[in-house]
């Protein structure tokens, strides 16, 4: 599930990202809705994301510290 979330979640975000900072000139031309859609939606979604992504990262380090006092 880790390397799932990382790879689907927080990797393929970031080539997003570097899409929309390459085509950020059409972006711009957008309504505002469409921007907002485009640009400010995914950052918010990015940044629950990584707090997921931190929530199970702290779920794996107590599982196998509990495998390692057993």
């Amino acid at each position: 599930m880790v390397v799932t979330w990382l790879v689907a979640r927080i990797i393929l975000f970031m080539y997003l990202f570097h899409h929309m900072f390459v085509h950020y000139d059409q972006i711009k031309k957008m309504n505002p809705f469409g921007y907002f859609l485009v640009f400010i939606a995914p950052c918010i979604i990015f940044l629950m994301n990584v707090l997921w992504f931190s929530k199970i990262v702290k779920g794996l380090k107590e599982t196998i510290a509990k495998r390692h006092t057993e």
